[in-house]
């Protein structure tokens, strides 16, 4: 039981160090060669064949519009100007790459800033390359701009002599190393990190021999911990990959790169020392981009990960075919002892040859072939053929077209053998049959459909073939048989009301008339045995003495243009060839309606309100009366009102405000306002009168008079001013409890009953500083006396003087310790009940603050505007609590 769980806690400590899965992409080679030429990939196991790998998105790279290009396929960032900086040595351009490049330099508006370039690794570089064309041609038309023929330098150091680092050929794809110093190179900068869909791996090279080379970033996936896994099958798994590679690495020997492609193919479970169940053409020989998968950049004699699974390499350094095409006589092999990729013959053979280390998996899917049907009648792919509506004896042809869109050969038996047609329906001109279809390939055959009776037909019959998910295709036929043809007129409308229409203006509606029968509708001349009469009339007509074939149509159109007011009946025939129904005869209606009108109506607001006379009331200069105009349209076509009082423009004293009616249109039963002010200047009589323009034809303009008389203003004489008794002015110790305030009333020129207020604060000018005792806070204020006997009743009013800054400052002034807010004094103030001189009036105060200085005053007021103030007097309270 111990030893179980110790091996339990060792594969989930080995499984937790693998990376992520890792899938690699095509080559971009999609055509197959022998050395005469292109040929058919199929069974091949060239690497157009194949096809293993993930496929390319398109469109495969995206113009950031910012001096950069994302690489869809592998998520990598790119500079879009590959010959920014020119030729440099390695240290140089590492330099560049990392401490140089940044927005604003080589036409970057990418926000980017120095350290966010890199020099790409060699796995970085090669995901650019496309073995399907000239690599350099293909940047140059993906978004990249000054892509060169020369080569481009990787950031990642050769690991057999690390003065050299690995450089790519563009123009031939050939990788090959170079002195750090004293080589030349352009260089293409890279940024951001692999995200896929195609990830690119880890070179595996983590020394650092300078700042930005490959051993500093380490860019790309995390190669998993261990690398490959032996299967006990002769197989071994790359665990970043997922790719299964034969163990045997030296099963076939030397051998040249066709017989390579077909041992790779053949081999199966027996061979090799295969225990694995597999069958032939599940293995096959790896692309470049697989082959080179295996590569250990930090390694090499041979540069493979230590610790591998792998048996019988034949040397350190030994050379492998990959399935990938250069041209026609050439291919592409690696060395295993460092990971150069260049091309050799593809006719070396032993002693001479390389070796083949077959592969599994990778996306490589089986060749089968895959049949698609279609027929000449929409929708192509459903498998029914529709033949529709067919003369009895005689025939209608479709077309079947059988199109082979697999990978492999085709084979087709014999159409409608097991499930032969019948009656209506018969098989001709058959070049399907038992044939063998090519990938891409097609082959037609004609089914016919001869009815011989009314009636529907429905038959099927089988396509057999040899597709795996497809074998019978049954298709379905339908066909309707029909007696002799003949013509069916259809209109779209036999009564054409069109109501009501003003007098000279006219209305029209278009007729459509359609052949929904199974030969020509022959049309004669519309309306000529049954003529329209004004006010009816045919115009754009399209349909007489026309043939119509079975379901097109023609149109013409009927004109109602009244001159006058009334009810107008009339027809017209349509007469074709239809063997019922000829002719077809249309009814038409319509009324003759007045032409609109617009009718003004104007009122105001003086009783009667429709006698266009405003006579405004007698009023005194400086004051001033309105009055409201109400404008209606009492007609059936709008209302155009021009600007009021244009042309007979109101004087003063009268005005128009609030005009909302002035250059409005008013529809029918709508209306608007204007104001007339009347304000005298003078006092005497005024009259004018006002124009209102429309369009309204027999009341135009409208025109309102006004009147109104000036009255002159009365002449306010103001009081005469109080005077103040008691307290005497400048007194000290006045009791804060309770102080009576007298004063000696004013008299009043004009008669004018007095009212008096009373001003009691701190400011030294109470009248004009403080508010007479109508505190909003205080709980009753009347500070209003009016005159005269009687005035004894008392009033008890409260106001709250709140004493803040002001009476803080005060008491600092005067030494007090406490810097307390003062609290609201309350005062009742009365007027005296004991008083009996009927001249004089009084106002009593309690709660005052103790020694405080208060200053007040009396002031009389005549209604009228005139107010007239005592002269101010102060006095001083005592502080009782002393």
């Amino acid at each position: 039981m111990a030893q179980k769980i110790i091996i339990q806690l060792m594969c989930m400590f080995l499984w937790a160090g693998f990376a992520s899965a890792v899938d690699l992409p095509k080559t971009g080679q999609t055509t197959c060669r022998d050395n005469f030429g292109t040929i058919n990939c199929t069974n091949t196991g060239q690497d157009g064949d194949t096809q293993a790998g993930l496929a390319w998105p398109d469109p495969r790279f995206t113009d950031n519009g910012d001096g950069t290009l994302t690489d869809n396929l592998t998520g990598l960032i790119w500079l879009q100007n590959a010959n920014c900086f020119g030729y440099l040595n390695f240290p140089d351009a590492l330099t560049y790459a990392n401490s140089v490049l940044q927005n604003n330099v080589c036409g970057l508006t990418d926000g980017s800033a120095l350290g966010d370039w890199r020099l790409p690794n060699i796995n970085e570089l090669r995901s650019l390359i496309n073995s399907g064309d000239n690599t350099v041609t293909w940047l140059n038309t993906q978004g990249f701009i000054n892509v060169q023929d020369v080569d481009y330098v990787t950031s990642t150091t050769y690991a057999y002599d690390t003065t050299k680092v690995w450089r790519v050929e563009l123009s031939s794809d050939y990788t090959l190393t170079y002195n750090k110093v004293s080589g030349g190179f352009n260089f293409l900068a890279v940024r951001g990190t692999s995200t896929g869909p195609a990830q690119v791996l880890r070179t595996g090279q983590s020394t650092s021999y300078l700042t930005g080379d490959d051993g500093d970033f380490q860019a790309g996936a995390v190669l998993p911990s261990p690398r490959f896994s032996d299967n006990g099958d002769g197989t071994v798994t790359d665990n970043i990959t997922t790719l299964i590679w034969l163990k045997n690495a030296e099963c076939f020997g030397k051998q040249g790169w066709y017989d390579a492609l077909a041992d790779a193919n053949s081999l199966a479970d027996g061979l090799c020392g295969l225990t694995d169940g597999s069958a032939a053409g599940e293995w096959h020989l790896p692309n470049r981009v697989e082959m080179r998968s295996l590569i250990d950049y930090s390694q090499s004699l041979p540069a493979l990960t230590p610790g591998h699974s792998f048996v019988n390499l034949p040397s350190v350094n030994s050379v492998y075919w990959t399935s990938t095409n250069y041209g026609t006589d050439t291919a592409w092999y690696i060395s295993m002892g460092d990971g150069g990729l260049a091309t050799t013959s593809k006719l070396k053979v032993f002693p001479d040859g390389w070796y083949a280390w077959p592969v599994k998996g990778g996306g490589v899917v089986t060749p089968v072939p895959d049949i698609t049907v279609t027929d000449s009648a929409a929708p192509a792919t459903d498998l029914d053929v529709v033949f529709g509506d067919v003369t009895l004896n005689t025939s209608s042809d479709q077309t079947v077209t059988i199109t082979n869109d697999g990978s492999a050969d085709l084979v087709i038996g014999l159409i409608a053998q097991a499930n032969p047609v019948a009656g209506a329906f018969s098989i001709l001109n058959d070049t399907c049959s038992s044939q063998t279809l090519n990938p891409d390939a097609s082959c037609t055959f004609t089914v016919r459909f001869t009815p011989d009776a009314v009636d529907a037909f429905v038959e099927s019959f089988d396509i057999p073939s040899n597709d795996v998910d497809e074998n019978p295709v049954t298709m379905v036929l339908h066909g309707n048989g029909i007696g002799t043809p003949a013509p069916d007129i259809t209109l779209d409308v036999l009564q054409i009301p069109f109501g009501s229409v003003t007098e000279n203006t006219t209305v029209d509606q278009v007729v459509t008339v359609t052949n929904n029968g199974n030969a020509d509708l022959v049309l004669g001349t519309v309306g000529a045995s049954d003529t329209l009469a004004a006010p009816y009339s045919i115009i754009n007509d399209n349909c007489s003495a026309q043939t119509l074939t079975p379901t097109a149509n023609c149109t013409l159109t009927v004109r109602f243009a009244p001159l006058g007011i009334g009810s107008f009946n009339d027809s017209f025939d349509v007469p074709s060839n239809d063997p019922d129904e000829n002719p077809v005869t249309v009814n038409v209606s319509g009324t003759g309606a007045a032409t609109p009108v617009a009718d003004i109506a104007v009122s105001d607001s003086v009783t009667p309100a429709d006698d266009h006379i405003i006579p405004f009331a007698d009023l005194t200069v400086g004051v001033s009366g309105e009055q409201t105009v109400t404008i209606e349209n009492l007609g059936s076509a709008d209302l155009v009102i021009g600007q009021i009082a244009q042309n007979n423009p109101l004087a003063a004293p009268f005005t128009i405000i609030n005009d909302n009616c002035s250059t409005q249109t008013i529809a029918p039963s709508a209306s608007c306002t204007f104001t007339v002010r009347f304000a005298p200047i003078a006092a005497e009589a005024f009259s004018d009168s006002l124009d209102i323009p429309s369009n309204d034809p027999d009341e135009n303009p409208v025109t309102i008079n006004v009147s109104g008389t000036g009255l002159s203003a009365a002449t306010n004489n103001p009081p005469s001013a109080p005077q103040l008794l008691s307290p005497a002015n400048g007194q000290q110790g006045v009791a804060t409890t309770l102080v009576t305030l007298t004063y000696l009333k004013g008299t009043d020129p004009d008669a004018d009953p007095l009212t008096y207020e009373l001003y009691l604060c701190t400011d030294s000018d109470p009248f004009n500083n403080c508010q007479p005792y109508v505190n909003p806070t205080a709980a009753v204020v009347a500070p209003k006396i009016p005159a005269g006997p009687g005035n004894g009743t008392m009033m008890l009013f409260a106001f709250t003087l709140t004493v803040l800054g002001a009476a803080h400052f005060l008491q600092r002034r005067k030494g007090l310790a406490v810097g307390m807010l003062l609290t609201a004094g309350v005062l009742l103030v009365s007027c005296s009940g004991g008083n009996h001189d009927p001249n004089q009036g009084s106002f009593t105060a309690s709660n005052l603050a103790p020694d405080t200085t208060y200053y007040w005053s009396v002031a009389a007021d005549d209604g009228n505007g005139g107010q007239t103030p005592s002269d101010t007097r102060h006095f001083t309270t005592g502080n009782e609590a002393e």
